[in-house]
């Protein structure tokens, strides 16, 4: 039954990225299919949209509630895989970080930078061939 629930959440997760990758415009934009095949392919969905959720929070200076909650459950689908690519930790630890100082009200804008380039590193590593 978990499995179940962590599946639906990952189409969830996945579609969401499509939609935003489809309405993003840029020629330029990773898809799931750029990634490894295994444990990189398996977090593609939640490492693109932490991506779109960085760029998000960065065109409005600021985590929204509903961001923010995106940013838990990319991270949620994150920890939850039993293997994990290089990076992805980093990734999990920087989104923690994030999430913790929003919600003691003590944000600062480094802690999304910090997101971002675990996300783009994990990106990277996933996607080198």
């Amino acid at each position: 039954m978990n499995m179940r629930r962590y599946g639906v959440t990952g189409l969830a997760v996945a579609a969401f990225a499509g939609v935003i990758s489809a309405c993003g415009g840029s020629g330029t934009a990773v898809t799931v299919d750029d990634f490894n095949p295994g444990a990189c392919r398996q977090i593609a969905p939640a490492v693109i949209q932490v991506g779109h959720l960085v760029a998000a929070a960065h065109k409005q200076h600021d985590v929204n509630k509903q961001t923010q909650q995106q940013f838990t459950e990319a991270q949620n689908i994150l920890r939850k895989l039993p293997t994990k690519p290089t990076g992805s930790q980093d990734l999990v630890i920087a989104i923690g970080f994030l999430r913790l100082r929003l919600d003691s009200h003590s944000y600062r804008p480094e802690l999304l930078t910090d997101v971002s380039t675990a996300q783009k590193n994990v990106e990277r590593m996933c996607t080198a061939g």
